[in-house]
């Protein structure tokens, strides 16, 4: 069985929004998870329109 870890915060999706709370929370000291439904971090940037 795998061993459970409590968070405090859960964020879904690994974009500038999200990464970007994660960095504030970890400032903090709050306990975070990031799931994105990628397996792997995007490798390029995307143009703007």
């Amino acid at each position: 069985m795998k061993e459970r870890i409590e968070i405090d915060v859960l964020i879904c999706g690994a974009g500038a929004a999200g990464l970007t709370l994660a960095i504030e929370l970890a400032r903090r000291g709050v306990s975070f998870r990031i799931v994105d439904r990628l397996e792997r971090p995007f490798g390029r940037s995307v143009p703007a329109i």
